[in-house]
Formats: structure tokens, sequence, C-alpha cells
């Protein structure tokens, strides 16, 4: 939480509780190894990047918080050029791309569910992840979302042509 906090531009460092300001910084490295960005070596380029734009952010002050406080964080770090802080730039791509409620994972395991029927249960793993991803690029390219729900209890009652 405090990751995202300190890489959002439109929020305060300031507003750290305690000596979370102190502890952020090693969070972020121990999230980048762990998310297999840097190595034991390269804890200090990112500390430096760390630094740098905690520097950036309470320089920037209330304007600067003002200026991205209608974007998100994810067209911020998105819109950013990987020369100033590279290891920042791919650590949010991660931290921004996880969801922050359950509707995305319940949406993933519900499109699971469907493909993975008692019919279909000898399905292997690549096989199901498979399906899913055409499943869900099939609806993205179609203008109307498939009712799951109709489609499983009745499949002939969604028309599927193109």
């Amino acid at each position: 939480m405090a990751v995202a906090f300190l890489l959002d531009p439109s929020m305060n460092i300031d507003d750290f509780v305690g000596d979370d300001d102190e502890q952020v910084d090693d969070q972020v490295c121990i999230l980048a190894k762990r998310c297999g960005l840097i190595s034991s070596t390269g804890v200090a380029a990112l500390t430096a990047e760390i630094l740098s734009f905690k520097c950036l952010k309470r320089r920037g002050g209330e304007a600067l918080r003002a200026k991205y406080s209608e974007s998100s964080p994810r067209d911020y770090w998105g819109a950013q050029s990987e020369m100033k802080y590279p290891l920042l730039k791919k650590l949010a791509d991660i931290v921004f791309a996880i969801p922050t409620s359950s509707a995305a994972s319940e949406r993933a395991w519900s499109i699971f569910d469907h493909i993975h029927s008692k019919r279909r249960n000898r399905l292997s793993v690549e096989k199901v992840e498979m399906l899913a991803f055409v499943y869900i690029n099939y609806g993205a390219l179609q203008k109307d979302e498939l009712d799951l729900a109709r489609h499983q209890s009745c499949p002939e009652s969604v028309d599927t042509e193109c």
C-alpha cells in the first residue's frame, strides 16, 4: 500500500505516518527483487531513483499534486520516459496493474468456471487458459457482451454469429 502511495504523483508523501517514509524505500526494493526487476547489485540504483522521485514530489508541492489529481497513476507512469526512472517505471507498471477490487478476480473465475464445466473437466490447464483467452478476446471484439448466465443455462439462446 505504501509503495502505491509513493508512486502516485497526486499523493503527498509528507502524509506518511510515523517512519513509513523511511520504510517505503526498503519495501520498494523488496518488491522489485520479488518481481525480478533487480538483483542485489541493483538496489543502489533503485534507491537513487526513489530518492530522486521523492525530491521531485516534494519540490513540486501542491501544484504538482493538483496537476496530476485528475489522472490515474498508471497513465502518469505510462507517459513517463524510461530515461529518468527506468526501474520505478517498470515497478509502477506492475503495482498499478493489480486490481484493487475483487471484481476482476470474480470475472476471471466466472470465465474459467464457464469453460471448465463438468462436461469438460479433463481439459489441461494450458487448454483452459487458451480457451479463456479466446473467449475474452471474442467478447472484446463483439459489440455486446455475452450473457454468461444465459449462455450457460441455454447455449443455443445466445446468437454468436458474426
